[in-house]
């Protein structure tokens, strides 16, 4: 488990099961309950560091990786809505894309709650240019369709007017 959990290709989703599968490893391990008296005890103090160490490093990458997916999304250009039929682009494909790491946001959940915390807010303010860029367009298209093709820079004044 630790050598996957060092080794961890986020990107590859046939590898994505075994690293899930060590994340909850260490997991158990680091939730596991120990007597008090126990825990007192240097072998297990340093077992602890170096459960916490692992930690550390997995979340590390994990969110490097999250972030950089999460950023890339929102800089994901648009799909076109030039189409005869005027309606907003589904994005599907992009979350069946994300559903594989449902688990490892878990993980980090259970984890790691504050950098689950800091990811989720990168997650919301990242597909939130997408979707606004979505909407923009659709309210360009709309009222391009509505008012002829010159009104495109009246129909963006009204939609940030609207807004």
């Amino acid at each position: 488990h630790q050598q996957i959990l060092q080794e961890a290709d986020f990107s590859n989703p046939a590898d994505l099961d075994r690293v899930v599968e060590a994340a909850w490893a260490l997991a158990t391990a680091m939730l596991a309950p120990i007597p008090y008296s126990l825990t007192r005890l240097a072998a297990v103090q340093e077992q602890r560091k170096r459960m916490d160490r692992w930690k550390e490093r997995f979340s590390k990458s994990l969110c490097r990786h999250f972030n950089n997916v999460f950023i890339s999304l929102g800089n994901e250009g648009g799909e076109g809505l030039g189409h005869r039929d005027l309606h907003l682009p589904l994005r599907t494909r992009l979350h069946q894309e994300l559903l594989p790491y449902s688990k490892l946001m878990h993980w980090l959940k259970q984890v790691e709650p504050k950098n689950y915390q800091q990811l989720q807010s990168t997650y919301t303010c990242s597909l939130q240019k997408l979707y606004q860029r979505d909407l923009d367009r659709f309210f360009e298209d709309a009222f391009v369709r509505v008012n002829g093709s010159g009104a495109s820079v009246v129909a963006s004044q009204v939609f940030v007017f609207c807004h």
